[in-house]
């Protein structure tokens, strides 16, 4: 009896964690990785990694079909090497392109230095080639100029974070959705863009915590809100700032907390009192009386 290539490499089939390299939630999955008689390595299949403290197991539509992605067609099967700039790239044994580029690379350096070579890396590669990427840079080359669109894409998240919370990534964790009892999502439409992590928060809901969302469109993430804010486009700090205001106003902030984790704080009750809440309805549209737009 003959055996099909798929059922070969089935046969030799092993399994790999990794890191989902779609959004930015980084659920764990475990790829089924096989082999074929002419050396081969296919992703035959891809399921959630249950020991993943990000998802648990489960996995969207993306990360589910992971394998299908990476067997669909139009992907390169081999290198291609251009002789001159101009000239049409040509199909090139690998390990052939690796040491021209190698060689390439080191007369680079050897004339000019290290910082004359620069990377930019993509956002969706896998977890393993941008450390692979980064080590190459910065650890063997020697250079720190390396970029990734992942980077650049969020430098306006980032800039905020570090203004406003010294650090320029998220001070939480995803167990706090499993403690938090509201939950305030301004401006993210979770259910289509991360809805892993959009359903362990939904747990939290039906275990008793409230859900505001705050957005100008009614999203699918807005129809599962206890209270819906649909503001006006662009007038989100607006809303922010109005809260505050009221926070201030009724002696609601942390003295204390403000003393100890913040800077500035004594210029915030002038600029707050722009914010009252007849202003903050005037620009965002949400009525000063409003209990929003409620599920259902």
């Amino acid at each position: 009896m003959t055996t099909t290539p798929e059922a070969e490499r089935t046969r030799t089939a092993e399994q790999v964690r990794t890191v989902c390299s779609y959004c930015g939630v980084g659920c764990g999955i475990v790829l089924d990785v096989g082999t074929g008689p002419d050396g081969r390595r296919t992703v035959l299949k891809a399921s959630g990694d249950k020991e993943h403290p990000a998802n648990r197991g489960r996995l969207c539509t993306k990360g589910a079909t992971t394998a299908d992605m990476l067997a669909a067609p139009g992907r390169l099967t081999s290198a291609l090497v251009r002789d001159d700039r101009g000239a049409e790239p040509v199909p090139a044994p690998v390990d052939e392109a690796v040491r021209e580029t190698a060689r390439r690379l080191r007369a680079i350096v050897d004339e000019h230095g290290p910082d004359a070579v620069a990377f930019y890396v993509s956002g969706q590669m896998s977890l393993e080639a941008q450390y692979l990427a980064n080590k190459l840079a910065k650890g063997f080359v020697r250079t720190n100029q390396i970029e990734s669109n992942s980077r650049l894409c969020m430098a306006s998240a980032g800039t905020g974070y570090k203004l406003s919370l010294g650090a320029d990534g998220p001070p939480g964790s995803y167990d706090d959705l499993d403690k938090a009892d509201v939950f305030l999502v301004i401006g993210s439409n979770m259910a289509d863009c991360h809805p892993i992590l959009f359903l362990r928060l939904l747990e939290r809901v039906k275990a008793g915590a409230k859900l505001i969302v705050v957005d100008p469109r009614r999203t699918a993430t807005a129809a599962k809100a206890d209270l819906f804010l649909q503001v006006r486009p662009g007038t989100d700090l607006a809303l922010l700032n109005g809260l505050l205001h009221l926070l201030y106003e009724n002696g609601h902030t942390d003295a204390e907390f403000i003393a100890r984790h913040t800077e500035g704080w004594e210029a915030m009750p002038d600029f707050l009192a722009d914010y009252p809440p007849a202003t903050v309805s005037e620009i965002t549209g949400i009525p000063r009386t409003t209990s929003g737009r409620r599920r259902g």
